[in-house]
């Protein structure tokens, strides 16, 4: 996937249960009570609970009020309802490898267990699919009367009963059988929750009740994007609903057609573009019914001018005509090699489009790759590859347009040992397909006015700063290293000017002398930029990333082989591997005087930010990244050591704190759909950030200084940042 979608393509989609009918949700909890309601109390309950149905049942009623609570990275409980924690985080380490839980928290209706391992060698992963690690036995909490419940998504609450539980490990995910300890157990305690708990109060808003329709009146079409629910938690909404389309119930469109959703977007009443974000930590909705479609859900902050719209455009696609298919043979040997290539060169003609397959290759790690190149418009439609007499493990296709002239079709192997041999026919399908936009939308505002929140001190970009930025003076200059539209890399002057092609490169880095490396199929590749001349550094090898240079330009360090940290001298030549774990592991920077290397390790809480002395190999863990990306924060540090930035939890904001762990702040918050990392200039004075435009879908690049909040945008980059070359 192209990495300009990669803000909304790395965050799962989290929804909230649908309930439109409180009336058994309130009765039930007044079932659960073990004592005898008093009689007086008891007769309040019923007038309360009559008024509210007669209420809901007029349309009146829309804020059911403070029934629920909110605990980031709990999720939603009942206010008020016993809630109990982890007394203290527990670890046991064993051969080098450390299993740890550090969260527990049980409310009435669910357990949330955290757990995490640390030091795995890489020697205990399999080396390819066909190797089966250890994926059929999860974890399980092993109460004192000896019953097992497993830890899973949808976790019951652990008893009232229990204070104490054993956490049981059979074997860490995805490890060979013997290649690690196995059978590990963690003793847990459980206690009440302090009173200091972060517990957000939550306004549940429901849609007034639709009317009656009018007999005299002709029946409006419905609506297929629904919102059904909301809810009121601190500074921002949580909107919910369901997308009722459904294609196979559209008597107007062919049999197999399909749906492509191209997402929501949501504005306001200005027509400014609203940002969303999604929680991992409230529970998915469930359907109103069997046709209800998919479920969503965003979350939106009070900076708004109700109300919002809501629109869902997408493409129906629908095949055309029958099916055609092309046949021919060739010979692949009785052991093909990895990198090996067959030219084929031979022209096709489907669907009136001249279609040529001008190779096949082998790749141990993808199966057969068919490289085609067709007219154009001809990859619109469906074009895939079939090997006869076997069935494939995937399959796929990629190029660097929406319908490029050149792409690829894998047909897949889970094991280079099992792959087709020798005379191989190969059968190439070509389905026409028509496509049609099509968009829905719906309304929706907060039945009551709201105050949009105090801006938070520190933060130097917002949605509404970013619309007002000035370009650049023409005396800021310097130079950057861009991803293009067609995930290529490029070279270029601040002003746009001097674009210079660096073909599909990856993890580009300047030197301090303002020439510039980047990593491709091959190698390691140097430009000088004044001459434009290219060399390789043969000791390095290629499949590294996070590459980053020394102050001096000495040395080198970068991510390779499996998510082991790497050093080199300026040439490629004396590598040394600092790390050796299959922990995941990301490279921020060195300290000014070389003489160590900030890396991002995965912690009980986060991520940590931890040292590697390069003269002895010892590290120190210095802090966890407070609300740093799950994913990955693609954290960078300054020139000086002073700060590091990083992305946030939700992709859309950054971070900057300094290296001692103090003065951490927002720095963008939530001024986009998405965003990349930021890069300083020699300085440390200035931050180049790349942002996710909402509208349309491409960065916008703006240079900030963290201190004093001086910030230009630079209109003439088009792409995302990747390198910034500025004094």
């Amino acid at each position: 996937m192209n990495k300009t979608h990669f803000a909304l393509e790395s965050i799962a989609r989290r929804d909230i249960p649908e309930q439109t009918n409180l009336w058994p949700q309130i009765a039930a909890r007044i079932e659960r009570k073990d004592t005898v309601m008093n009689p007086k109390l008891k007769l309040v309950w019923t007038v309360a609970l009559v008024l509210f149905v007669l209420l809901a049942l007029s349309g009146v009623a829309y804020a059911v009020g403070n029934l629920l609570g909110y605990i980031p990275g709990v999720g939603l409980v009942e206010q008020g309802a016993p809630i109990r924690v982890l007394a203290e985080p527990v670890s046991v380490t064993r051969e080098g490898v450390t299993v740890a839980v550090s969260q527990v928290t049980i409310t009435g209706d669910k357990t949330i267990v955290v757990s995490r391992e640390f030091g795995v060698p890489h020697s205990a992963y399999p080396e390819n699919e066909a190797m089966g690690g250890c994926i059929l036995e999860p974890a399980y909490l092993r109460l004192p009367d000896g019953t097992k419940m497993d830890v899973v998504q949808n976790m019951p609450p652990v008893p009232a009963k229990f204070n104490e539980a054993t956490y049981v490990l059979p074997c860490i995910f995805n490890t060979l059988p013997g290649s690690v300890p196995e059978n590990w157990e963690l003793p847990l305690r459980f206690v009440p929750a302090p009173p200091d708990l972060t517990v957000v109060p939550v306004t549940e808003i429901l849609p007034s009740p639709t009317p009656a329709p009018d007999i005299n009146t002709p029946a409006a079409a419905e609506n297929l994007l629904v919102v059904t629910k909301a809810l009121e938690i601190g500074n921002s909404y949580t909107i919910m609903g369901e997308f009722r389309y459904d294609v196979s119930r559209d008597a107007s469109l062919p049999a197999g057609s399909w749906w492509v959703d191209g997402g929501i977007k949501v504005t306001d009443a200005t027509g400014q573009s609203i940002p969303y974000s999604y929680s991992n930590d409230i529970e998915a909705p469930t359907p109103s019914g069997p046709d209800a479609g998919t479920t969503w859900v965003y979350q939106v902050e009070k900076n708004f001018t109700p109300p919002l719209t809501l629109t869902d455009q997408g493409e129906v696609i629908s095949p055309v005509g029958a099916k055609e298919q092309a046949e021919l043979t060739f010979d692949a040997g009785p052991d093909p090699q990895a990198g090996q290539q067959w030219p084929q060169n031979k022209d096709f003609k489907m669907g009136g489009y001249n279609i040529r397959l001008v190779s096949i290759s082998f790749d141990p790690r993808g199966g057969y790759v068919f490289q085609f190149k067709a007219d154009p418009g001809a990859s619109a439609n469906a074009i895939n590859v079939d090997i006869l007499g076997y069935t494939p493990w995937c399959g796929g296709g990629g190029g660097g347009d929406e319908f490029p002239t050149e792409f690829s079709v894998s047909v897949c192997v889970s094991d280079p040992a099992t792959a087709p041999k020798g005379k191989l026919t190969v059968v190439i399908n070509f389905q026409a397909l028509a496509r049609q936009k099509k968009s829905f939308t719906v309304q929706w505002s907060p039945d009551t006015a709201f105050e949009t929140a105090t801006p938070q001190p520190g933060v130097c970009i917002t949605r509404d700063k970013l619309s007002h930025l000035p370009p650049a003076p023409q005396d800021l200059t310097g130079k950057v290293v861009m991803s293009d539209e067609n995930g290529g890399m490029m070279l270029a002057n601040l002003d746009g000017t001097q674009q210079q092609s660096l073909g599909q490169a990856s993890w580009p880095a300047f030197l301090p002398d303002g020439n510039v490396s980047y990593f491709d199929q091959e190698a390691l590749r140097l430009l000088d930029i004044a001459s434009g001349q290219v060399s390789d550094l043969k000791g390095v090898g290629v499949g590294g990333y996070n590459l980053q240079w020394s102050p001096s330009g000495t040395q080198l360090a970068f991510v390779g082989g499996a998510n082991d940290i790497f050093v080199s001298g300026a040439d490629g030549a004396h590598l040394r591997q600092l790390t050796n774990n299959a922990d995941y592991k990301t490279l921020v920077g060195w300290s000014p005087d070389e003489s160590q290397l900030y890396i991002t390790v995965p912690g009980l809480d986060g991520w940590v930010l931890r040292t590697i002395d390069l003269a002895s190999g010892a590290t120190r863990d210095l802090f966890t990244l407070e609300n740093a990306s799950v994913k990955a924060p693609n954290a960078t540090i300054s020139p000086d050591g002073e700060w590091i930035a990083y992305r946030d939890r939700d992709l859309s904001s950054l971070y900057v704190v300094r290296t001692d762990g103090t003065q951490g702040h927002l720095l963008v918050n939530k001024a986009s759909a998405g965003i990349w990392t930021g890069y300083w200039s020699a300085s440390g004075k200035w931050l180049a950030v790349s942002l996710l435009d909402f509208d349309t879908n491409r960065h916008t690049t703006v240079l900030v200084q963290p201190d004093g909040c001086l910030a230009y945008v630079l209109p003439g980059l088009h792409g995302m940042i990747e390198g910034l070359r500025l004094p």
